[in-house]
């Protein structure tokens, strides 16, 4: 078994290698803090997010990813 260590990824480390995939690139928005995320209407047909689920005041914790697709 291979001994992997945890490193916690910064938000520049993360809008960098979501930026590099050729998929997610074109519809990615961006990296937000849960309460810095863009409004329902600045959506376009398509989008992806990573999110802290801290607020911009704090540390930060733990990173979901959001996909949206408007009909």
């Amino acid at each position: 078994m291979v001994n992997m260590e945890f490193v916690a990824l910064t938000t520049r480390q993360l809008d960098y290698l979501a930026r590099q995939d050729p998929y997610l690139e074109p519809i990615f928005k961006g990296v937000f803090a849960s309460d810095q995320l863009p409004k329902v209407k600045d959506i376009q047909t398509r989008s992806a997010y990573i999110v802290n689920v801290d607020t911009r005041d704090k540390q930060g914790s733990h990173w979901v990813s959001i996909f949206e697709e408007k009909d």
